[in-house]
């Protein structure tokens, strides 16, 4: 993600809703239900490009988006809009056993092997 902060110094520009809907597990410390209904994810790319990778679940505190998914299930993954200038590249779904970079004001693209940028379709 990227942070346009040329609007309001109010709005950090930072944060999208996110859910997701199907057969799958919690995998962060969350129960499926809070997954299943909109919350905050944010993150951070100040004039380059970011990560968003937290969820911002009341009551139960900032926690990565992680969901125990099965082969060969259809998913619906809803994102939707709140801060009007984040601006998001792609989005990379990965098994958490690959090492991969992640966290705020980290560029994916540029601190992963290529075989994880969209188009590749290697994994």
């Amino acid at each position: 993600m990227l942070q346009n902060l040329e609007g309001a110094a109010w709005d950090k520009c930072n944060d999208v809703y996110l859910k997701m809907k199907g057969d799958f597990t919690s995998g962060s410390g969350l129960v499926k239900s809070d997954l299943e209904h909109d919350h905050k994810m944010y993150g951070r790319g100040k004039n380059n490009w970011g990560s968003l990778h937290k969820l911002e679940v009341h009551g139960k505190g900032h926690k990565d988006a992680v969901y125990g998914l099965k082969a060969g299930e259809a998913y619906t993954f809803i994102c939707s809009g709140r801060a009007q200038r984040t601006c998001i590249d792609y989005w990379l779904v990965y098994e958490t056993t690959i090492n991969i970079s992640t966290g705020e004001q980290i560029d994916i693209a540029t601190e992963n092997p290529a075989e994880y940028l969209p188009g590749n379709g290697s994994r």
